[in-house]
């Protein structure tokens, strides 16, 4: 199982463009923040055999799944659904989230409602500080809702679980074509194999501007291929380099 987490964006809204997906480019940025890489990113429908067959896959190759949307009351939250298929258990009504839905809408709770404490058996709920519902958990699947601002809040409750060792990034700014950087990079890559590389090339209408990443766990060998990328780039291109620890 690869140390890394999926990320499984589901609703029909996204693939529409009805709704622009901001979860995932925040949660990938969160989990860096911790040392957690993430590996894929998936955007499907709410479709119970889709859900099912992505988040078995992904459940099975990665250390961790995280869900985004389809956890409401309406006929198109279908995640918990598909999510109890790909893992081969019954939907079962916890009593502790159906106390916190009956809690929260007193009289005017609806089936619908009560839809929303229907989970995967063998579901771990915990409960974030200050929030009316709880984090679900199924395995190595964590379960969030589609909506931004909830979503924030539970995985920030959270945060802390997915700690890993950090990530040591430089960055080279240059102002040059990027094919005059690619023979360079051959080297360093050659030379220091267990550094990521990375050339992001920009033009702003005037000048192209690349910006090469490096890279890994060990700092002192990500320092040292960027002093050996240095020697080879001509001093006249750079305009920058940062280090950062994420």
């Amino acid at each position: 199982m690869e140390a890394a987490a999926a990320i499984v964006v589901i609703g029909n809204e996204i693939l529409s463009a009805k709704v622009q997906d901001s979860n995932s480019p925040w949660l990938i940025a969160e989990l860096r923040s911790v040392g957690m890489p993430v590996a894929r990113v998936h955007t499907i429908p709410d479709d119970v055999a889709i859900i099912a067959a992505t988040v078995r896959e992904a459940a099975a190759q990665f250390e961790q799944v995280i869900t985004c949307g389809g956890v409401g009351p309406t006929l198109d939250d279908v995640t918990l659904e598909g999510i109890a298929l790909a893992l081969g258990v019954a939907l079962v009504v916890d009593p502790k989230l159906e106390a916190a839905i009956r809690a929260h809408y007193g009289a005017a709770t609806l089936p619908s409602h009560l839809k929303m404490a229907l989970v995967p058996q063998g579901s771990q709920l915990t409960d974030p500080p200050g929030a009316i519902w709880p984090v679900l958990d199924v395995r190595n699947v964590l379960v969030l809702p589609g909506d931004p601002s909830i979503l924030r809040r539970k995985f920030s409750s959270v945060k802390q679980r997915f700690e890993r060792r950090r990530v040591t990034l430089h960055k080279v700014h240059l102002v040059c074509d990027e094919g005059l950087v690619a023979p360079h990079l051959d080297v360093v890559h050659a030379e220091y194999p267990g550094v990521q590389l990375g050339s992001y090339p920009s033009y702003d209408g005037r000048v192209v501007r690349v910006m090469v990443t490096f890279e890994a766990l060990d700092a002192a060998l990500t320092a040292a291929c960027v002093r050996r990328f240095l020697e080879l780039a001509d001093p006249a291109t750079v305009v920058g380099t940062d280090f950062s620890e994420l």
